[in-house]
């Protein structure tokens, strides 16, 4: 975890020093930029989907109707939560 840190660290002054050509902002972009491992968290956040979704199932195989509910109440607050889809 620390070396992912000092990476993040270097990365963050390298951009820093780099002279940017000015762009518009747009209003949407409001989240700050991304600087750790891209793919590992689309694997989490891959294998966290995966398990709700495996849940759902399991649970209307087995005919229990708050379960499914449940999952499908997480993964919906999961979505409208995530803007950047």
């Amino acid at each position: 975890m620390a070396n992912a840190n000092k990476q993040a660290a270097k990365l963050a002054s390298k951009k820093a020093k780099r002279k940017a050509k000015p762009f518009k902002k747009s209003s949407d972009s409001l989240d700050p930029p991304f600087y750790g491992d891209r793919s590992f968290a689309e694997a989490a956040t891959f294998k966290r989907d995966a398990m709700i979704s495996r849940e759902v199932v399991y649970a209307a195989a087995e005919g229990d109707v708050g379960r499914v509910w449940e999952g499908l109440k997480v993964n919906s607050i999961r979505l409208h939560n995530n803007f950047n889809i």
